[in-house]
């Protein structure tokens, strides 16, 4: 498996880098340095590894399970199906981590750039990646159970404050 990773960060949680990196290893870290959550995503997404097969972002308010890369390489099989590894319920498809195989990535960023409307719908943009696989019949499919969990702090985007794995692997 060839996973390039980063962290999508805000200011405001600093005081949680040092954590994720302990847990991750030494990876890219995208700061919001003041051109906004949407523009700080599409950096993200556009950073992955043209080698690699997948690109996984993990928000900065993630907790991440116990042997987290093997834990990954377990499931990353299919290279048709985007994964998240938060599953809260069948409602939700939250961002706090996410993983694309990159074949994907190009279209997503176009799609987020010339065909979705952010000036008439606005959404996270993890419910853009759901809306661009919707309608690309790509295949998502949530970890059950999840291999990172919401950390519970109050939401920069004013999300509802107590968003909880239904099942997290554990610490």
């Amino acid at each position: 498996m060839k996973c390039s990773i980063c962290i999508l960060h805000h200011p405001k949680r600093r005081q949680f880098i040092p954590y994720l990196l302990y847990k991750l290893g030494d990876i890219k870290i995208f700061t919001d340095s003041g051109q906004g959550y949407f523009n700080n995503c599409i950096e993200a997404w556009n950073s992955y590894d043209r080698d690699a097969l997948w690109h996984l972002i993990i928000e900065d308010d993630a907790l991440i399970c116990k042997d987290f890369y093997n834990e990954l390489d377990k499931i990353l099989r299919d290279e048709n199906i985007v994964y998240n590894l938060f599953y809260e319920n069948d409602k939700v498809f939250g961002g706090v981590a996410v993983c694309i195989p990159t074949k994907y990535i190009d279209g997503l960023l176009d799609y987020s750039q010339n065909g979705y409307n952010r000036k008439v719908f606005y959404y996270p943009f993890d419910s853009l990646i759901k809306k661009y696989c919707e309608l690309n019949n790509i295949k998502t499919s949530f970890v059950v159970p999840s291999l990172v969990d919401h950390r519970q702090v109050d939401s920069l985007l004013k999300n509802k404050l107590g968003r909880k794995a239904k099942s997290f692997i554990g610490e």
